[in-house]
């Protein structure tokens, strides 16, 4: 069987976009990963890379008319959010294609995604619950009970009814703000249960670990035979939200000022620290094609102090945002 993937990104999530990609080649013999290119520069150097098992789609070509006037109307960020449903619709409609799997740039597989499918099985549409921790489940409420970071959708009736009323909802509204039981593009997916029919929810806890639920699993996390799992569940992807990488590389601290990153144990050592490597291979590829390439990533401070002082004020300033 050959999985179809898509997903959308600017050069600020190049790097991530193209580690998500390894990430794939690594687990799946047969797949494609369609990305939907938000800006020239990231068409451009992925096109010189001549990657195979990729589809590259311009911006430009994509864009409608309708969706050219609903730019005007809303941030980038929002934009971004608005083309997801209709980057995924029209990839559905490519003859070849009966099934589709959408991903978030910033996601990494650490083993193979068959299992998913095979719970799958003959459904329409698949969601991914938050599954927030506790202390969390107000900020839930707000941003919607389900991740958009891996979706399917089935060329049937139910999974194109649910996708199309979607892609309507987005279009007409997909703002930064909860209002009205609306949050971006996100929770619109409460209402798939119980709007449409053949929807499965994954509640497989290998699938979308993510810095707001990781901590209630933190005691199940073991490795076994080399693998990651979070009880009986073996780790297949994690949501690496608010991931930053050091540039040049620090041998001090490869991965992020973000306080959900500080963790040690297996978090660090065998999720967050094997992702920082991965993240600096694809940056490597990029620089091949583009040594002045510098998006999505921090200056690296001079020494251990400024380090250190970096991550204190970075912590600060999301305690108190938060």
């Amino acid at each position: 069987m050959k999985y179809h993937f898509c997903t959308l990104f600017d050069k600020n999530y190049l790097i991530k976009g193209l580690a998500l990609y390894n990430s794939l080649c690594e687990h799946i013999d047969s797949f494609c990963l369609w990305i939907l290119c938000l800006d020239d520069e990231t068409y451009s150097i992925l096109n010189t890379m001549k990657l195979q098992n990729m589809k590259l789609i311009k911006l430009s070509d994509f864009e409608t008319k309708e969706l050219k006037e609903i730019r005007k109307t809303r941030s980038l960020a929002e934009y971004y959010f608005t083309l997801g449903p209709s980057f995924i619709s029209s990839i559905l409609t490519k003859p070849e294609i009966s099934l589709i799997t959408y991903l978030d740039a910033d996601l990494f597989f650490f083993s193979s995604p068959k299992p998913i499918f095979q719970k799958f099985e003959n459904h329409s549409v698949l969601i991914t619950p938050h599954r927030m921790s506790p202390k969390q489940k107000d900020y839930e409420e707000k941003v919607g009970k389900y991740n958009v970071g891996l979706l399917v959708f089935r060329d049937d009736k139910d999974g194109q009814d649910c996708l199309n009323w979607w892609k309507n909802e987005c279009l007409k509204w997909c703002y930064h703000r909860a209002e009205s039981g609306r949050y971006a593009d996100q929770k619109y997916l409460d209402y798939f249960p119980t709007k449409f029919n053949n929807v499965y929810i994954l509640n497989q806890k290998g699938s979308n670990l993510a810095p707001w639920n990781i901590e209630q699993y933190k005691s199940k996390l073991h490795l076994k035979d080399k693998n990651v799992y979070i009880g009986n569940d073996k780790l297949i992807f994690f949501h690496f939200a608010k991931f930053s990488l050091y540039f040049p590389k620090s041998h001090i601290r490869p991965d992020t000022p973000s306080r959900y990153y500080l963790k040690t144990g297996i978090q660090k050592q065998y999720i967050y620290c094997p992702y920082a490597q991965a993240l600096y291979k694809a940056l490597s590829q990029i620089k091949i094609k583009n040594p002045s390439f510098s998006e999505g990533i921090i200056s690296r401070p001079a020494n251990y102090s400024d380090i250190m002082s970096s991550i204190k004020n970075f912590v600060k300033s999301k305690i108190k945002n938060d």
